[in-house]
């Protein structure tokens, strides 16, 4: 779901609705499913029971807006229903696994700096930062560690990926880059074209364009703040190596 691919997408999709059943929607009387949401009275968690008492469309709604082509005439459509997808997870009912789709869903659909669907996909993500910031925000600050990782490497820049792989002073950062050479992959991976180059630099700025709404989630919690500076802090160290 977070390739950049849409075929791969659409396709994923399709299969699913043919294959397997939707999954009914939590319970409304389960008061956990709702402790991270902005339900409170009892007439809410009633009109809620009212709107989310059968099975979850969501795999449907996500086949809507990926086999839906972005265009002029598409891009309103193309965002309420992604607006569909940012409420029904904000009811705090849907399945665990269909939240899990939908934050890759809309990871995926970042790959276009100025696409119609990257403020819709973002105000998605943010409503899942804001049910389960443990688990989705946790996430989302390693995703933006590792693309941030990758997009400081320009391409066609053999010398300075030779520097980092080879470096016998490396610290402890950029001795963890090498490991079992999965980031050298990643860095020969990503300097194929200046294309690619350019799509994973935009991936990092709508990444952050996510985040950027929800950052006081981030300084109330101790973990995700250490996980955020120390981000911060490793991103610097590599700047320094590449521009010394």
């Amino acid at each position: 779901m977070a390739k950049n691919s849409r075929s791969l997408r659409l396709t994923t999709l399709q299969l699913l609705l043919a294959l397997f059943e939707p999954l009914v929607y939590r319970s409304v009387d389960d008061l956990s499913a709702l402790e991270a949401t902005t339900v409170r009275a009892a007439k809410d968690r009633d009109t809620i029971r009212e709107h989310y008492s059968a099975s979850c469309n969501m795999v449907e709604l996500l086949n809507t807006f990926e086999s839906t082509r972005i265009s002029m005439e598409t891009g309103k459509q193309k965002a309420l229903t992604m607006a569909k997808v940012t409420v029904m997870c904000e009811s705090g009912l849907v399945p665990q696994i269909y939240q899990d789709m939908v934050y890759n869903f809309a990871i995926g659909t970042l790959w276009l700096k100025f696409a119609v669907t990257v403020q819709p996909a973002c105000e998605a993500l943010q409503q899942l930062f804001r049910l389960n910031p443990a688990v989705f925000l946790k996430r989302h600050i390693t995703l933006l560690q590792n693309v941030g990782l990758i997009c400081q490497i320009a391409p066609d820049n053999a010398k300075i990926v030779e520097k980092l792989l080879s470096s016998q002073n490396m610290t402890k950062v950029s001795s963890e880059m090498v490991a079992d050479d999965i980031q050298a992959l990643l860095y020969s991976d990503c300097r194929k074209s200046e294309q690619d180059f350019i799509q994973v630099k935009d991936l990092h700025f709508n990444i952050s364009k996510a985040l950027t709404p929800v950052m006081e989630l981030v300084w109330e919690d101790a973990d995700l703040k250490q996980q955020m500076f120390g981000m911060y802090e490793e991103f610097m160290n590599r700047e320094f190596l590449i521009l010394h």
